[in-house]
């Protein structure tokens, strides 16, 4: 059996391979992994639901800034970062993101957790149901969204992501894919606004959790964000990055698309591990 401390840094260095993967190949900066991954492992070591899902959002949120932006630059490097249609959209996901934050002073680790699964379930029904999302495109097809649109989804990604400690990834890709942006553009455009994003809501939930006292965190706690779990996904996600990069490279349009709503329902399983609720089936 392995020693807590050696279970911990195995545990976490694995979970950052994935994420370094999962930010190449899918664009997802890593909340949609470390949010159940980190929230499963806390409760496993004696850590209330509520505390382990508000330190598992908030050690998303900074683990996402690091792997996001070496994720970032290598997308960029390959060209499939669509800069025009960044700057629509990031002034009003910070400004989502700024609400976010605010909102997350009065809201339980449990109602976050449902939150989670229930917009995910939507994400993946909605997605599933849609032809375009799973059919393959190439740039030349894609039709830029209107003003107003940039504007209301901008501002629900910033507000929902801070809350969840998620990337905007699974609202992003659907939402571009209707209007034909192929997966790896869709996937790498989401990576450009993660970082911003991830700070606004760090900084937020770090002030926070310096209120809940010492006692109640687990060891080495930066308000709610748990630095040996940011530590070591971080560096586990550098490895990752590598692997999905040369993974990236090969994988066709609709393939992508297809093993990106796999990998959601994945992540939503686990997600619903952590809440308990398979208990009641």
């Amino acid at each position: 059996m392995l020693e807590p401390a050696l279970l911990m840094f195995t545990y976490f260095f694995l979970i950052g391979i994935v994420v370094g993967v999962s930010s190449m190949v899918f664009g997802i900066g890593g909340g949609l992994i470390i949010v159940p991954a980190v929230s499963l492992f806390l409760q496993f070591i004696g850590y209330s639901h509520d505390i382990a899902m508000k330190a598992a959002v908030a050690t998303s949120l900074v683990t996402i800034i690091a792997s996001t932006l070496n994720s970032l630059y290598k997308q960029h490097k390959l060209q499939n970062v669509p800069w025009s249609l960044v700057g629509r959209f990031l002034p009003f996901v910070i400004m989502g993101g700024i609400a976010g934050s605010i909102l997350s002073n009065f809201v339980t680790g449990t109602f976050l957790s449902d939150l989670f699964i229930i917009f995910l379930s939507a994400v993946i029904i909605f997605s599933f149901f849609n032809k375009n999302f799973t059919a393959s495109y190439k740039f030349k097809e894609f039709k830029e969204p209107s003003k107003l649109s940039a504007r209301i989804v901008g501002f629900m990604v910033g507000s929902l992501s801070v809350l969840m400690g998620v990337g905007g990834n699974v609202l992003f890709v659907p939402y571009l894919r209707h209007y034909k942006l192929p997966m790896k553009n869709a996937t790498a455009f989401t990576l450009s606004i993660m970082p911003l994003l991830a700070l606004i809501g760090t900084l937020g939930y770090m002030a926070t959790g310096m209120h809940v006292g010492e006692t109640k965190m687990p060891p080495y706690s930066i308000g709610y964000i748990n630095m040996p779990a940011f530590v070591l996904i971080t560096c586990g996600s550098f490895l990752g990055a590598y692997f999905g990069q040369k993974l990236l490279m090969g994988v066709r349009d609709k393939f992508h698309a297809n093993a990106y709503l796999f990998f959601l329902m994945i992540i939503l399983l686990l997600m619903i591990q952590s809440a308990g609720l398979f208990k009641w089936l």
